[in-house]
């Protein structure tokens, strides 16, 4: 009878899993208190991608939760369905360098590429920036060129004098390029030290990223600058890692 009562028990659930993003936690929180407002012109075709940009990352930050838990599926997602977009159409349409964007009637890509490699440069603005002088930032920009056109040169020229730092390095590549960072990435261990091997071919990119670290304790995730063509990333994580995802 015991064995009987004991084949029909119900399992217990799996235990969901432990994912730590403390480290991360900047990236996926935002005081939406601290979004900007006023409408900016383009002051040429060639700076669509700002107005169009500043209103898809808007929407992006607006979307921020309190538990950076819930935000991050939300960006991550976010972030990956305008990365298919923007492979589906150059595949599509060929591609096209945003700061030369220019009114057509017969396609999409002059209008989907600024708009989507905008809001990644936007993107990684915040993320090299940090929450608070990025808000900063956008919101000057927003006051000082209320309902008047502004130029790429002078979104630059206004990012750096607010944020006191070199930003076109970080921002140009998404509008004066047309290609996107080719990055191959290997892990080893090092003693208790996770080590990556984060290499570019071709011009590089600076950027900042994510990488998930799993462990037999859960997953941690930690934050990666890419600051040139050859790079190595040093990561103190507790547990074995045994799978490390790249973003």
């Amino acid at each position: 009878v015991e064995k009987v009562k004991a084949s029909r028990r119900i399992p217990p659930p799996d235990r969901k899993p432990v994912v730590d993003l403390a480290d991360v936690k900047d990236i996926y929180s935002f005081d939406k208190q601290r979004l900007w407002i006023n409408t900016v012109y383009p002051a040429t075709e060639a700076d669509n991608w700002f107005a169009s940009a500043t209103a898809a990352y808007w929407q992006m930050l607006n979307g921020v939760t309190a538990d950076p838990s819930s935000t991050m599926p939300l960006m991550r997602d976010g972030l990956a369905e305008m990365n298919c977009r923007l492979l589906y159409t150059v595949a599509r349409e060929g591609t096209m360098v945003p700061v030369k964007a220019q009114r057509v009637y017969d396609r999409f890509n002059n209008y989907v590429i600024p708009r989507i490699r905008g809001t990644y440069a936007l993107h990684q603005l915040r993320l090299a920036l940090g929450n608070t002088p990025f808000a900063d930032v956008m919101n000057a920009v927003h006051t000082r060129f209320r309902e008047k056109p502004m130029t790429t040169k002078q979104f630059i020229a206004a990012a750096e004098e607010i944020s006191g730092k070199p930003v076109a390095p970080l921002v140009m590549p998404w509008l004066d390029r047309d290609d996107l960072p080719q990055v191959s990435v290997a892990a080893s261990l090092s003693g208790e030290d996770l080590v990556l091997h984060i290499q570019q071919t071709g011009t590089p990119y600076l950027f900042s990223t994510t990488v998930e670290i799993e462990t037999d304790k859960g997953s941690v995730w930690k934050p990666v600058a890419v600051r040139s063509a050859d790079e190595r990333v040093t990561l103190r994580v507790a547990g074995t890692p045994h799978t490390v995802v790249f973003n």
